[in-house]
Parts: structure tokens; sequence; C-alpha cells
């Protein structure tokens, strides 16, 4: 059964939320489809990245850990009724900028980012999104993030890695 926070209100339920942005770090499948994913394996394969829009949607990310001890903290400190923004906030980058870093950092120029930018409206591409979630609320519980945008590519492709291996 789902609950919501508005079933704290009518029906005394105890119920918190956590709203999570893009989670990722160790544990991400190696066939996994998101985009961050397909960058790791282009580090992996040692394939360019290729990008089929101008990667112009914009949001923060979120390391696996970071997710847990969010979740956590709300349960434990969170106040019943109440949603809660999961992010980090230094990391706000664009779909155009995150390749470029993991190219570069991870992959140590080893790999491209190239834009063939296509006709994407048949390709089921979300509109372009800017989405920087304040966590402030959050943060005010004990909360704060850890993991940078770096090492958690590093720690995600390590793991990708292993269970490849294993698949």
């Amino acid at each position: 059964m789902f609950f919501s926070i508005f079933d704290h209100e009518e029906y005394g339920v105890p119920s918190k939320v956590v709203r999570l942005t893009q989670v990722f770090g160790p544990g991400v499948e190696y066939s996994d489809s998101r985009v961050f994913a397909e960058f790791a394996r282009c580090v992996i394969e040692e394939r360019d990245i290729i990008l089929k829009t101008k990667g112009e949607t914009k949001r923060n990310y979120l390391y696996t850990k970071d997710a847990v001890e969010a979740i956590f903290t709300v349960l434990l400190k969170g106040k019943n009724g109440e949603a809660y923004n999961a992010a980090n906030e230094e990391i706000y980058c664009s779909i155009y900028d995150m390749p470029h870093l993991v190219a570069t950092r991870c992959a140590n120029g080893k790999i491209k980012v190239l834009i063939d930018e296509t006709d994407v409206s048949q390709c089921g591409y979300m509109p372009i999104l800017k989405m920087n979630l304040d966590t402030n609320k959050l943060k005010k519980l004990g909360w704060l993030p850890g993991t940078d945008l770096e090492q958690r590519y590093f720690k995600m492709i390590e793991d990708m890695k292993k269970n490849q291996e294993f698949n």
C-alpha cells in the first residue's frame, strides 16, 4: 500500500517523503539506460561519447550513499507530514558538461565528446529541464552530501567493471 503526506493529515498515518534527484554510484547496472551510465560505459569500452542533443538539461545529482543517508535522516529525524528534497546542490551540471568531465578526468582524454544532433522528436527524450533542488530543509536535520561528481564516477565505473565480469 502507498501512503502520502496527505494520508498523515487525513488518516493520521505517520508518513514522510524524501524526493531524490538522479542517484548514481556503485550498484548501477552495466546495462542501465540512463545517460550517466552510458557515459560510464563509454569510459569502460573506450569509445567516444555521442550526444544526440545539445545537452541543455541541467540538474543535481546524488551519490548512492548520500541518498541512503538522506532517507535514514528523514526517517529518524524528519517531521511527519513533511517532504524533503535530497540532492547535492554543489553538483548542478548539464548533460553537456557531465560527459566532458567524464572524458577528460575518468578516461584521461582517451575518448571524446561528439554532438550528433538529430531530430530527436521521435526518440522520446524529455524536454529541456533546469532543476536545482533546494535541500535546506533536509540540511536542517543534520544531513550533508559528501561525494563530488568526479569521485562518484570513478567509484561507479570501478563497480560497473566488476559487475560486468559476472554478467
